[in-house]
């Protein structure tokens, strides 16, 4: 999962271009503006958070790595930015590396929100390695610190990315995770959740099923995730 950014009262162009474009859910605009107004202003944590997760909902996981890894050198132990990149770097096949940044958010002091949101991005990384038993407990973890949180449409945002990984190994458990995920879109009152499930489920059409292909060979830094 991603670490959104927090609303901030006073926007400057880029800023309010990258907000206005990622309220219309057109992620690759968003993340365009939301990496000039990281370069404007490097220290922000607001730009940073928001440039690399509207870049991960982009699909441009490259980018979302090198803005968050941009942004961490002036916010070197920023729990939010570690899991952002973290997740960037999982998708990108470069597991060890998320783990890595995941551990060190670990020890970072974090609130509840922060710790839901990690906990799905290591279940991510656990499924990408092969671990599902973990990994999915991860994921629940997530979903259900969420719901704790009354964050339903953080919630459905963690249970849809449970069930595209139950989906893209052909599990069984992947019903019940398509259906535990739609029901919170149900719950949700914004239109990001409903977006992202419809998106997913053109990313689990059959053709791309059965790719655990290849569990990423297991390190040590991915085993302590679990």
């Amino acid at each position: 999962d991603v670490t959104p950014a927090t609303v901030d009262r006073g926007t400057k162009p880029d800023e309010a271009r990258s907000r206005r474009a990622a309220h219309a859910l057109e992620w690759a605009t968003a993340a365009r503006h939301g990496a000039f107004w990281l370069e404007d202003q490097p220290f922000s944590i607001d730009a940073a958070l928001s440039a690399s997760s509207h870049a991960i909902h982009a699909q441009s996981d490259k980018l979302a790595r090198d803005l968050a890894d941009r942004a961490l050198s002036a916010n070197p132990r920023h729990p939010g930015l570690l899991n952002n990149r973290g997740f960037a770097k999982a998708r990108l096949g470069d597991l060890a590396g998320a783990s890595k940044d995941l551990m060190q958010a670990r020890r970072q002091p974090a609130d509840s929100g922060s710790r839901a949101c990690a906990a799905a991005t290591e279940g991510f990384i656990l499924f990408r390695a092969g671990l599902t038993d973990a990994g999915r407990l991860r994921y629940q973890l997530s979903v259900d610190s969420f719901i704790h949180r009354r964050q339903p449409g953080r919630a459905a945002q963690a249970a849809i990315n449970l069930a595209l990984e139950e989906t893209r190994l052909g599990l069984p458990e992947a019903a019940e995770a398509w259906s535990r995920a739609t029901a919170l879109v149900a719950r949700d009152s914004e239109p990001l959740s409903g977006h992202l499930l419809a998106a997913a489920r053109l990313l689990a059409h059959p053709a791309g099923r059965g790719r655990a292909d290849e569990p990423h060979r297991l390190t040590e830094s991915v085993r302590d995730l679990s």
